[in-house]
């Protein structure tokens, strides 16, 4: 067999060329489109009438990519048959009513070297979660090729290698293919579906289980490669199908997702994340009050969950400094928190008063997902931590403490940051333990 057929059009999305056209066109057009294209979308596949507009949502921000994608790689779950691996259909085109896509072939050649990746037409034959993403990309773009693959039981560490295979560069789009929860009341749903999109936001595979969402296989791999490679994930929607089209006894969950590697909030919302500290240190030291964030007023990377340390000096001396390395906040708030915390809540130091303001200069250190390190012994660990780059999370049992990259400056080489790290836990200088973790994170720095 040459052309894989469409095995849901006319069930899960209309059948006939016309129709699927201007559905798509309408969905499209409704759909806000962002500013930043993205290098990966997470999406629903539930029938157009349920969870085409979440869906729409996330494509509807890669119209202005129309010439630039030329491959697209897709993953999802298997739900007709029992996979262990992931399955590429031996095929070279795959159809839909809108006409037939090739099928990348030279990517498949270079997946079949991985020992998990095998060629099984059944694991597509009436698999219904890669085929309702194909109409959205026929519509987007030009000429392209796709490789949809199934993902069955694998490690995450697997799915991160095939995406480090097929990851490419601008010309290639990753989507990954997910509904949320399942069949549960409306109540119940929305909550379990907001903790699962916390885990997603915050880039963390280990807080999934597999009743959160039917992707979990490929939503997890792409998390553990997200962690590893700057990539930071923004919620564009979160419905299901009590909102859309269904009753609210038995729901599904639907969430869209864009995901930006190497992103700079430099080039992008500096100025405000700049105002968003000064202003709530102003508003705190002359009225004591909070400044009221409306996220709707402001770019929409700030709505991204990252944490970040907000420092303040005074005429080039420290005057406070306070921060997060995990946050379940959008940045934009965990922003305007550390600041407080920094100006008036930091125990080295009074509280800021009204007469300082103008000497305060504010600078805001965004961090990247922490990485955890593996290491036998002092030497190792301190092999992998890159002198100037790298900031530093260590803990042993009750007693933890973290450098930022910034304390670089100041040191001279990797004992020294190790030594003085650990007299910050409270620990000898040259304590060492088996037991001691550690994870490296680097910072984006604004000011």
């Amino acid at each position: 067999m040459t052309v894989r057929q469409p095995a849901v059009a006319g069930i899960f999305y209309p059948g006939d060329q016309f129709t699927l056209h201007n559905t798509i066109q309408h969905l499209l057009s409704q759909s806000k489109q962002s500013s930043l294209p993205p290098k990966v979308l997470l999406v629903p596949h539930a029938g157009y009438r349920y969870s085409g507009s979440i869906a729409a949502l996330a494509y509807a921000s890669l119209i202005q990519q129309r010439d630039r994608i030329k491959n697209i790689v897709l993953l999802g779950p298997a739900h007709t048959v029992h996979l262990r691996g992931i399955a590429y259909d031996p095929v070279k085109y795959f159809a839909t009513p809108l006409g037939e896509i090739a099928q990348n072939q030279e990517l498949i050649t270079k997946i079949s070297t991985l020992p998990y990746v095998h060629a099984l037409s059944q694991a597509h034959q009436q698999e219904h979660c890669l085929e309702v993403q194909l109409p959205f990309c026929q519509e987007l773009f030009n000429e392209f090729t796709v490789l949809p693959l199934v993902v069955g039981e694998t490690s995450e560490q697997d799915v991160a290698d095939l995406l480090q295979q097929v990851w490419g560069g601008e010309e290639t789009l990753i989507i990954i293919s997910s509904d949320l929860s399942h069949y549960l009341p409306y109540d119940t749903a929305q909550q379990k579906d907001r903790n699962t999109c916390l885990s997603i936001s915050t880039l963390n595979p280990e807080s999934l289980h597999q009743q959160d969402a039917c992707g979990y296989y490929p939503l997890r791999g792409l998390l553990h490669f997200a962690r590893q490679n700057q990539i930071c994930g923004r919620l564009l929607d979160l419905k299901n199908s009590g909102d859309t089209s269904g009753t609210k006894d038995r729901v599904v969950g639907y969430a869209s997702y864009h995901f930006y590697q190497d992103l700079k909030f430099t080039d992008h919302c500096a100025d405000e994340l700049l105002y968003l500290a000064k202003e709530s240190l102003r508003l705190q030291a002359t009225e004591n009050k909070l400044l009221e964030f409306n996220p709707m007023q402001y770019n929409e990377l700030l709505h991204i969950r990252m944490p970040s340390f907000v420092t303040l000096k005074k005429r080039g001396m420290l005057r406070g400094c306070m921060g997060s390395l995990f946050s379940q906040e959008m940045l934009a708030e965990n922003v305007i928190n550390n600041a407080i915390r920094a100006g008036f809540i930091d125990p080295r130091f009074p509280k800021l008063t009204t007469e300082e303001l103008n000497d305060i200069s504010v600078s805001i250190s965004i961090l990247s997902p922490l990485e955890k390190l593996y290491f036998d012994s002092e030497n190792e660990l301190k092999s992998q931590i890159r002198k100037g780059v790298d900031g530093l999370l260590l803990t042993y049992k009750q007693h933890q403490a973290t450098f930022l990259p910034s304390v670089w400056e100041s040191i001279n080489n990797t004992d020294e940051f190790l030594e003085h790290l650990k007299l910050k836990m409270g620990l000898p200088a040259h304590f060492w333990s088996a037991e001691m973790n550690a994870q490296r994170y680097t910072t984006e720095i604004i000011k």
